[in-house]
């Protein structure tokens, strides 16, 4: 088993406040300098992805194309080249090499040595998760009661948590957002009329900010946490097919 000292713990405990889990464990090694970035990835090719990040005003730097390779290790802590990308709200993962430009698919799910699993086996000592997450998992607002007697499978949501608020999509395209100290939860339609699909869409959030990918069309709708309010933040004039967009902290070395 791993040992991570106090200063590293109580950085990954920042991150899990602020909805992100292990989106890159490297960036918190203190001779890492890391920078919070909005990047995409997109497919270029079979098992060849390319990758940019937003430097302001719809503008999108590419920061290079990446080759499948399944033996990339799969260890918690990495190098501080390797970046975990985490999205489909922790449903899907990657793993990328900034230097050897390759990637690696994580398996999230079903089996002993998936990601949640070695995750669980590197904070036990440390934290307890279980009764971390119970407040956020407790009164989750959903559309029908009977969604936690039985299976959820068909009852995916598209969910982020900021602070102590749970933002989400419903199949029908309802956004809620639930405070989870006050335990109240607002419910809108902002989606009518704009011909969405459930499986269309990705939620993740960006400097205290909802944003959600709309894949297909390629635009990017931001929610202002304080104002309540959404808005079109931009554009990606792509001629490749989109796959994820995602907040994540990346060595500034590496790009």
């Amino acid at each position: 088993m791993m040992q991570i000292d106090e200063s590293i713990f109580e950085s990954l405990m920042n991150y899990l406040d602020h909805g992100c889990l292990l989106l890159a464990m490297d960036s918190v090694l203190p001779m890492c300098e890391v920078a919070d970035h909005l990047q995409i990835e997109f497919i270029k090719k079979d098992n060849i992805i390319g990758m940019s990040y937003y430097t302001g005003d719809n503008c999108w730097e590419p920061c290079g194309s990446f080759e499948e390779d399944d033996q990339i290790p799969i260890a918690v802590i990495s190098e501080e080249h390797v970046v975990d990308v985490i999205f489909d709200c922790g449903r899907t993962g990657l793993r990328i090499d900034l230097v050897s430009q390759k990637y690696r698919w994580l398996k999230m799910f079903e089996s002993l040595h998936t990601y949640y699993n070695k995750l669980d086996d590197f904070f036990k000592p440390k934290f307890d998760i279980e009764g971390y997450l119970r407040p956020y998992i407790q009164g989750w607002p959903g559309e029908h009661v009977d969604w936690y007697n039985n299976s959820f499978a068909d009852h995916r949501v598209h969910a982020i948590i900021l602070k102590d608020v749970c933002y989400n999509i419903t199949k029908s395209l309802t956004f809620c957002v639930f405070d989870m100290v006050k335990k109240t939860t607002e419910k809108s339609k902002p989606f009518d009329g704009m011909n969405l699909t459930f499986e269309d869409l990705q939620l993740d959030s960006h400097k205290s900010n909802v944003i959600l990918l709309i894949k297909s069309q390629k635009k990017i709708l931001m929610f202002d946490t304080r104002n309540k309010a959404w808005t079109l933040m931009g554009q990606i004039f792509s001629e490749y097919k989109m796959m994820t967009l995602t907040s994540t902290y990346i060595p500034v070395q590496f790009i």
